[in-house]
Protein backbone atom coordinates (compact mmCIF):
# COMPACT_ATOMS: atom_id res chain seq x y z
CA UNK A 1 0.00 0.00 0.00
CA UNK A 2 1.42 3.26 -1.30
CA UNK A 3 2.20 5.76 1.55
CA UNK A 4 -1.24 7.89 0.46
CA UNK A 5 -3.16 5.22 0.11
CA UNK A 6 -2.12 4.28 3.45
CA UNK A 7 -3.00 7.47 5.17
CA UNK A 8 -6.39 7.90 3.43
CA UNK A 9 -7.37 4.64 5.33
CA UNK A 10 -6.34 5.72 8.18
CA UNK A 11 -7.59 8.76 7.64
CA UNK A 12 -11.19 7.14 7.11
CA UNK A 13 -11.15 4.41 9.70
CA UNK A 14 -10.00 7.31 11.98
CA UNK A 15 -13.01 9.65 10.65
CA UNK A 16 -15.42 6.60 11.10
CA UNK A 17 -14.68 5.75 14.94
CA UNK A 18 -14.34 9.39 15.59
CA UNK A 19 -17.82 10.09 14.91
CA UNK A 20 -18.79 6.69 16.49
CA UNK A 21 -17.80 7.40 19.71
CA UNK A 22 -18.96 10.95 19.54
CA UNK A 23 -22.14 10.04 18.87
CA UNK A 24 -22.80 7.27 21.19
CA UNK A 25 -21.44 9.41 24.25
CA UNK A 26 -24.01 12.41 22.97
CA UNK A 27 -26.84 10.47 22.91
CA UNK A 28 -25.82 8.55 26.00
CA UNK A 29 -24.98 12.59 27.70
CA UNK A 30 -28.37 13.99 26.03
CA UNK A 31 -30.66 11.16 28.41
CA UNK A 32 -32.97 13.31 30.67
CA UNK A 33 -31.29 11.59 33.61
CA UNK A 34 -27.87 12.59 32.72
CA UNK A 35 -28.12 15.78 30.60
CA UNK A 36 -27.19 19.07 32.70
CA UNK A 37 -27.75 22.34 31.62
CA UNK A 38 -26.54 26.23 32.64
CA UNK A 39 -30.12 28.09 34.16
CA UNK A 40 -28.77 30.88 30.87
CA UNK A 41 -27.64 30.15 27.46
CA UNK A 42 -26.09 33.39 25.25
CA UNK A 43 -28.96 33.60 23.57
CA UNK A 44 -30.74 34.01 26.92
CA UNK A 45 -29.14 37.39 27.23
CA UNK A 46 -28.70 38.51 23.78
CA UNK A 47 -31.48 36.91 21.89
CA UNK A 48 -30.71 38.92 18.98
CA UNK A 49 -27.33 37.52 18.22
CA UNK A 50 -29.12 33.99 17.53
CA UNK A 51 -29.45 33.63 13.48
CA UNK A 52 -29.40 31.01 10.67
CA UNK A 53 -27.10 32.94 8.90
CA UNK A 54 -23.73 31.83 10.95
CA UNK A 55 -24.81 28.24 10.22
CA UNK A 56 -22.25 28.83 6.91
CA UNK A 57 -19.70 30.13 8.89
CA UNK A 58 -20.55 27.06 11.45
CA UNK A 59 -19.93 24.30 9.46
CA UNK A 60 -18.12 25.37 6.48
CA UNK A 61 -15.26 26.99 8.63
CA UNK A 62 -14.91 23.94 10.84
CA UNK A 63 -14.36 21.75 7.90
CA UNK A 64 -12.19 24.76 6.32
CA UNK A 65 -9.74 24.16 9.07
CA UNK A 66 -10.02 20.36 9.10
CA UNK A 67 -9.51 19.45 5.62
CA UNK A 68 -6.53 22.40 5.03
CA UNK A 69 -4.29 21.52 7.89
CA UNK A 70 -4.21 17.91 6.75
CA UNK A 71 -3.57 18.85 2.81
CA UNK A 72 -0.57 21.59 4.59
CA UNK A 73 1.06 18.46 6.36
CA UNK A 74 0.12 15.84 3.95
CA UNK A 75 3.44 15.35 2.43
CA UNK A 76 5.84 15.43 6.08
CA UNK A 77 6.19 13.84 8.96
CA UNK A 78 3.68 16.67 10.58
CA UNK A 79 1.15 14.80 8.69
CA UNK A 80 1.24 12.17 11.68
CA UNK A 81 2.18 14.94 14.38
CA UNK A 82 -1.35 16.56 13.47
CA UNK A 83 -3.03 12.82 13.88
CA UNK A 84 -1.49 12.74 17.27
CA UNK A 85 -2.88 16.12 18.31
CA UNK A 86 -6.01 15.57 16.82
CA UNK A 87 -6.34 12.08 18.48
CA UNK A 88 -5.32 13.27 21.84
CA UNK A 89 -7.81 16.58 22.16
CA UNK A 90 -10.27 13.68 21.35
CA UNK A 91 -9.75 11.63 24.16
CA UNK A 92 -9.49 14.21 26.44
CA UNK A 93 -12.67 15.76 24.90
CA UNK A 94 -14.86 12.51 25.22
CA UNK A 95 -13.44 11.87 28.76
CA UNK A 96 -14.93 15.43 29.96
CA UNK A 97 -18.27 15.07 27.69
CA UNK A 98 -18.38 11.60 30.28
CA UNK A 99 -17.38 13.37 33.58
CA UNK A 100 -19.63 16.46 32.92
CA UNK A 101 -22.58 16.20 30.44
CA UNK A 102 -23.63 19.47 29.52
CA UNK A 103 -26.22 20.22 27.46
CA UNK A 104 -27.80 23.28 25.62
CA UNK A 105 -31.66 23.55 24.91
CA UNK A 106 -31.19 24.75 21.17
CA UNK A 107 -32.66 27.84 19.64
CA UNK A 108 -36.02 26.70 17.08
CA UNK A 109 -35.10 27.33 13.57
CA UNK A 110 -38.42 26.86 11.20
CA UNK A 111 -36.26 26.00 7.78
CA UNK A 112 -37.34 28.67 5.34
CA UNK A 113 -33.86 30.23 5.04
CA UNK A 114 -30.44 27.66 3.90
CA UNK A 115 -28.86 28.69 7.14
CA UNK A 116 -32.24 27.26 8.84
CA UNK A 117 -31.93 24.23 7.14
CA UNK A 118 -28.37 23.80 7.58
CA UNK A 119 -28.57 23.93 11.31
CA UNK A 120 -31.76 21.50 11.19
CA UNK A 121 -29.32 18.95 9.24
CA UNK A 122 -26.89 19.75 12.11
CA UNK A 123 -29.67 18.91 14.65
CA UNK A 124 -31.01 15.60 12.98
CA UNK A 125 -27.32 14.29 13.34
CA UNK A 126 -26.14 16.09 16.55
CA UNK A 127 -27.63 15.80 19.77
CA UNK A 128 -27.81 18.78 22.38
CA UNK A 129 -25.16 17.13 24.43
CA UNK A 130 -21.26 17.31 24.33
CA UNK A 131 -21.20 21.22 24.61
CA UNK A 132 -17.87 21.30 26.73
CA UNK A 133 -15.27 21.63 25.05
CA UNK A 134 -16.87 22.62 21.33
CA UNK A 135 -15.23 20.48 18.66
CA UNK A 136 -16.36 23.00 16.67
CA UNK A 137 -13.70 25.71 18.38
CA UNK A 138 -11.37 22.47 18.85
CA UNK A 139 -10.98 21.99 14.82
CA UNK A 140 -11.28 25.68 14.62
CA UNK A 141 -8.32 27.15 16.45
CA UNK A 142 -6.23 24.00 16.05
CA UNK A 143 -6.37 24.19 12.36
CA UNK A 144 -5.07 27.99 12.26
CA UNK A 145 -2.44 27.07 14.77
CA UNK A 146 -1.21 24.08 12.26
CA UNK A 147 -1.44 26.44 9.73
CA UNK A 148 0.49 28.60 11.44
CA UNK A 149 3.35 26.69 11.56
CA UNK A 150 2.97 25.51 7.66
CA UNK A 151 2.47 28.50 5.36
CA UNK A 152 4.81 31.94 5.04
CA UNK A 153 2.11 34.27 3.64
CA UNK A 154 0.77 36.78 5.96
CA UNK A 155 -2.33 36.66 4.09
CA UNK A 156 -3.35 32.56 4.15
CA UNK A 157 -2.32 33.08 7.72
CA UNK A 158 -5.12 35.86 8.56
CA UNK A 159 -7.66 33.99 6.30
CA UNK A 160 -7.49 30.76 8.63
CA UNK A 161 -7.54 32.94 11.93
CA UNK A 162 -10.49 35.09 10.12
CA UNK A 163 -12.22 31.67 9.75
CA UNK A 164 -10.97 30.43 12.98
CA UNK A 165 -12.60 33.71 14.44
CA UNK A 166 -15.71 33.22 12.52
CA UNK A 167 -15.86 29.71 13.87
CA UNK A 168 -16.24 30.35 17.33
CA UNK A 169 -18.31 33.32 17.18
CA UNK A 170 -20.80 31.42 15.03
CA UNK A 171 -20.91 28.40 17.98
CA UNK A 172 -22.70 31.15 19.87
CA UNK A 173 -24.52 33.09 17.10
CA UNK A 174 -26.36 29.66 16.31
CA UNK A 175 -27.01 29.00 19.76
CA UNK A 176 -24.95 25.64 19.57
CA UNK A 177 -22.25 26.52 22.42
CA UNK A 178 -21.96 27.97 25.95
CA UNK A 179 -19.00 30.79 26.22
CA UNK A 180 -17.33 28.34 28.40
CA UNK A 181 -17.54 25.48 25.40
CA UNK A 182 -15.81 28.22 23.28
CA UNK A 183 -13.22 28.25 25.83
CA UNK A 184 -12.64 24.98 26.40
CA UNK A 185 -12.23 24.26 22.74
CA UNK A 186 -10.15 26.76 21.93
CA UNK A 187 -7.62 26.40 24.84
CA UNK A 188 -8.31 21.83 24.36
CA UNK A 189 -6.56 23.02 20.89
CA UNK A 190 -3.65 25.31 22.09
CA UNK A 191 -2.39 22.68 24.75
CA UNK A 192 -2.55 19.62 22.21
CA UNK A 193 -0.25 21.62 19.94
CA UNK A 194 1.82 22.44 22.55
CA UNK A 195 2.42 18.78 23.86
CA UNK A 196 3.49 17.74 20.17
CA UNK A 197 5.47 20.88 19.50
Amino acid sequence: MTSDAFKVTALLIFAIVWWIGYSKINAFNAKADRAIFFSMRPMDYWGEIIQPAAAIVYVAGAAILLAWPIAATWNSPRFWRLIKMIATGTAVGFLIFLLWPLNIRRPEFDGHLFGESLMQAVFAVDDAANCFPSFHCFFAVLGALVIQQNVTSKIWLAIAWLIACGVLISTITTGQHYLVDVLGGSILAFLCVRLFE
